[in-house]
Protein backbone atom coordinates (compact mmCIF):
# COMPACT_ATOMS: atom_id res chain seq x y z
CA UNK A 1 0.00 0.00 0.00
CA UNK A 2 2.90 2.25 0.99
CA UNK A 3 4.69 1.55 -2.28
CA UNK A 4 1.82 2.00 -4.49
CA UNK A 5 1.00 5.73 -2.53
CA UNK A 6 5.18 6.30 -3.41
CA UNK A 7 4.36 5.05 -6.59
CA UNK A 8 1.37 7.40 -7.28
CA UNK A 9 2.96 10.39 -6.09
CA UNK A 10 6.60 9.93 -8.02
CA UNK A 11 4.21 10.04 -11.02
CA UNK A 12 2.58 13.17 -9.94
CA UNK A 13 5.51 14.70 -9.58
CA UNK A 14 7.17 13.63 -12.99
CA UNK A 15 3.55 14.68 -14.99
CA UNK A 16 3.60 18.40 -13.04
CA UNK A 17 7.50 18.63 -14.19
CA UNK A 18 6.72 17.33 -17.45
CA UNK A 19 3.35 20.02 -17.94
CA UNK A 20 5.58 23.05 -16.12
CA UNK A 21 8.31 22.02 -18.95
CA UNK A 22 5.82 22.10 -21.97
CA UNK A 23 4.03 25.41 -20.44
CA UNK A 24 8.21 26.93 -20.56
CA UNK A 25 8.48 25.85 -23.84
CA UNK A 26 5.57 27.03 -25.49
CA UNK A 27 5.57 30.42 -23.80
CA UNK A 28 8.78 30.99 -25.20
CA UNK A 29 7.95 29.94 -28.44
CA UNK A 30 5.12 32.65 -27.85
CA UNK A 31 8.04 35.03 -27.13
CA UNK A 32 10.12 34.42 -30.08
CA UNK A 33 7.03 34.58 -32.43
CA UNK A 34 6.42 38.50 -30.73
CA UNK A 35 9.45 38.98 -31.05
CA UNK A 36 10.16 38.11 -34.81
CA UNK A 37 6.69 39.37 -35.64
CA UNK A 38 6.15 42.29 -33.81
CA UNK A 39 8.53 44.90 -35.90
CA UNK A 40 6.61 43.86 -38.94
CA UNK A 41 3.15 44.42 -37.85
CA UNK A 42 4.03 47.51 -36.41
CA UNK A 43 5.63 48.32 -39.87
CA UNK A 44 2.74 47.42 -41.58
CA UNK A 45 0.14 49.78 -39.40
CA UNK A 46 2.55 52.39 -39.75
CA UNK A 47 2.34 52.35 -43.54
CA UNK A 48 -1.47 51.83 -43.29
CA UNK A 49 -2.27 55.05 -41.28
CA UNK A 50 0.27 56.57 -43.59
CA UNK A 51 -1.83 55.56 -46.86
CA UNK A 52 -4.92 56.66 -44.54
CA UNK A 53 -3.46 60.11 -44.03
CA UNK A 54 -2.62 60.64 -47.26
CA UNK A 55 -5.97 59.55 -48.80
CA UNK A 56 -8.23 61.64 -46.14
CA UNK A 57 -5.81 64.99 -46.89
CA UNK A 58 -4.86 63.93 -50.71
CA UNK A 59 -3.29 67.68 -51.37
CA UNK A 60 -1.01 67.58 -48.30
CA UNK A 61 2.86 66.42 -49.15
CA UNK A 62 3.25 65.75 -45.38
CA UNK A 63 1.95 65.54 -42.15
CA UNK A 64 3.78 66.17 -38.78
CA UNK A 65 2.42 64.43 -35.67
CA UNK A 66 1.04 66.69 -33.16
CA UNK A 67 1.08 66.01 -29.05
CA UNK A 68 -2.07 65.98 -28.64
CA UNK A 69 -3.01 66.18 -24.74
CA UNK A 70 -6.78 66.40 -24.38
CA UNK A 71 -7.54 62.93 -23.62
CA UNK A 72 -11.01 61.26 -25.09
CA UNK A 73 -14.09 63.11 -25.96
CA UNK A 74 -16.81 62.37 -24.47
CA UNK A 75 -20.30 62.28 -27.07
CA UNK A 76 -23.40 63.96 -26.79
CA UNK A 77 -24.97 61.06 -25.85
CA UNK A 78 -22.31 60.45 -23.26
CA UNK A 79 -20.02 57.87 -24.79
CA UNK A 80 -16.65 58.01 -24.55
CA UNK A 81 -14.46 58.50 -28.02
CA UNK A 82 -10.35 57.52 -28.00
CA UNK A 83 -8.28 60.11 -29.80
CA UNK A 84 -5.20 57.97 -31.11
CA UNK A 85 -3.47 60.57 -32.39
CA UNK A 86 -3.30 63.76 -34.25
CA UNK A 87 -1.28 64.76 -37.10
CA UNK A 88 -0.79 68.30 -38.65
CA UNK A 89 -1.01 68.00 -42.96
CA UNK A 90 1.48 70.83 -44.50
CA UNK A 91 1.40 72.07 -48.36
CA UNK A 92 5.24 72.72 -48.50
CA UNK A 93 5.55 74.97 -45.42
CA UNK A 94 2.45 75.79 -44.85
CA UNK A 95 -0.18 73.62 -42.33
CA UNK A 96 -3.50 73.19 -44.33
CA UNK A 97 -5.39 70.92 -42.07
CA UNK A 98 -5.32 67.96 -39.36
CA UNK A 99 -6.01 64.45 -39.25
CA UNK A 100 -7.46 62.96 -36.56
CA UNK A 101 -7.33 59.21 -35.75
CA UNK A 102 -10.24 58.58 -33.36
CA UNK A 103 -12.15 54.61 -32.15
CA UNK A 104 -15.63 55.02 -31.59
CA UNK A 105 -17.54 51.64 -30.40
CA UNK A 106 -19.26 50.03 -32.87
CA UNK A 107 -21.72 46.84 -32.52
CA UNK A 108 -18.70 44.19 -33.06
CA UNK A 109 -16.05 46.70 -30.91
CA UNK A 110 -13.89 50.08 -32.08
CA UNK A 111 -13.99 51.13 -35.40
CA UNK A 112 -10.35 52.93 -36.28
CA UNK A 113 -11.00 55.96 -38.32
CA UNK A 114 -8.96 59.00 -39.44
CA UNK A 115 -10.75 62.24 -40.55
CA UNK A 116 -8.96 64.73 -42.81
CA UNK A 117 -9.99 68.27 -42.02
CA UNK A 118 -8.96 71.47 -43.47
CA UNK A 119 -8.43 75.06 -41.28
CA UNK A 120 -12.03 75.90 -41.62
CA UNK A 121 -12.91 73.24 -39.94
CA UNK A 122 -14.34 71.37 -42.93
CA UNK A 123 -14.22 67.73 -43.69
CA UNK A 124 -11.78 66.91 -46.54
CA UNK A 125 -12.58 63.02 -46.51
CA UNK A 126 -12.64 60.02 -43.67
CA UNK A 127 -11.54 56.55 -44.04
CA UNK A 128 -11.74 53.49 -41.70
CA UNK A 129 -8.67 51.96 -40.70
CA UNK A 130 -10.17 48.56 -39.33
CA UNK A 131 -13.49 47.53 -37.67
CA UNK A 132 -14.93 44.35 -36.40
CA UNK A 133 -18.68 45.21 -37.76
CA UNK A 134 -20.97 42.36 -38.82
CA UNK A 135 -20.10 41.35 -42.77
CA UNK A 136 -23.25 42.73 -45.08
CA UNK A 137 -24.68 44.61 -42.07
CA UNK A 138 -22.67 46.68 -39.91
CA UNK A 139 -19.78 46.96 -42.70
CA UNK A 140 -21.69 48.69 -44.80
CA UNK A 141 -20.46 52.10 -43.41
CA UNK A 142 -17.34 51.59 -45.10
CA UNK A 143 -19.18 52.23 -48.00
CA UNK A 144 -18.81 55.46 -50.57
CA UNK A 145 -22.01 55.72 -50.36
CA UNK A 146 -22.60 56.40 -46.98
CA UNK A 147 -18.76 57.67 -46.44
CA UNK A 148 -19.19 60.37 -48.88
CA UNK A 149 -22.02 61.96 -47.03
CA UNK A 150 -19.29 63.53 -44.57
CA UNK A 151 -17.74 65.82 -47.44
CA UNK A 152 -17.77 69.15 -46.32
CA UNK A 153 -19.26 68.68 -43.36
CA UNK A 154 -18.35 70.91 -40.34
CA UNK A 155 -19.55 71.64 -36.59
CA UNK A 156 -21.69 69.29 -34.89
CA UNK A 157 -23.08 66.91 -37.20
CA UNK A 158 -26.48 64.82 -36.65
CA UNK A 159 -28.15 61.25 -37.91
CA UNK A 160 -31.32 60.51 -40.02
CA UNK A 161 -32.81 57.86 -40.94
CA UNK A 162 -34.83 59.43 -43.76
CA UNK A 163 -33.32 62.38 -46.63
CA UNK A 164 -30.48 64.18 -44.45
CA UNK A 165 -31.13 68.09 -44.18
CA UNK A 166 -27.88 70.49 -43.92
CA UNK A 167 -25.33 68.95 -41.98
CA UNK A 168 -27.25 65.75 -41.35
CA UNK A 169 -25.83 62.45 -42.71
CA UNK A 170 -28.12 59.11 -43.43
CA UNK A 171 -27.78 56.63 -40.89
CA UNK A 172 -27.85 53.51 -42.52
CA UNK A 173 -31.14 50.88 -42.15
CA UNK A 174 -30.40 47.61 -39.92
CA UNK A 175 -26.78 49.01 -39.30
CA UNK A 176 -27.74 52.31 -37.29
CA UNK A 177 -25.54 51.17 -34.65
CA UNK A 178 -22.83 51.13 -36.50
CA UNK A 179 -23.27 54.13 -38.20
CA UNK A 180 -24.06 55.97 -35.34
CA UNK A 181 -21.01 55.21 -33.83
CA UNK A 182 -18.92 56.25 -36.59
CA UNK A 183 -20.73 59.77 -36.48
CA UNK A 184 -19.72 60.29 -33.23
CA UNK A 185 -16.24 59.48 -34.29
CA UNK A 186 -16.21 62.15 -36.50
CA UNK A 187 -17.93 64.61 -34.67
CA UNK A 188 -15.06 63.76 -31.75
CA UNK A 189 -12.46 64.51 -34.20
CA UNK A 190 -13.98 67.50 -35.60
CA UNK A 191 -14.12 68.66 -31.89
CA UNK A 192 -10.20 67.75 -31.67
CA UNK A 193 -9.87 69.72 -34.52
CA UNK A 194 -11.15 73.09 -33.43
CA UNK A 195 -9.39 72.97 -30.36
CA UNK A 196 -6.42 72.85 -32.19
CA UNK A 197 -7.24 75.51 -34.71
CA UNK A 198 -8.77 77.49 -31.43
CA UNK A 199 -5.04 77.08 -29.57
CA UNK A 200 -7.14 75.51 -26.90
CA UNK A 201 -4.89 72.31 -26.58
Amino acid sequence: MQKSSKRQMNELIRLSLTLCLIAGITAALVALVNAVTAPEISRRNEDKTAQSLKAVMPQADGFEQYDYTGGSIMSDDGREIAVNGVWKAKQGDEYIGVCVKVSPKGYGGAIETIVGINNEGEIIDTQIVSMSETSGIGNKIQSDTFLSQFKGKSGSITGTGSAPEKNQIQTISGATKSSKAFLRGVNAALTVAAQINGGES
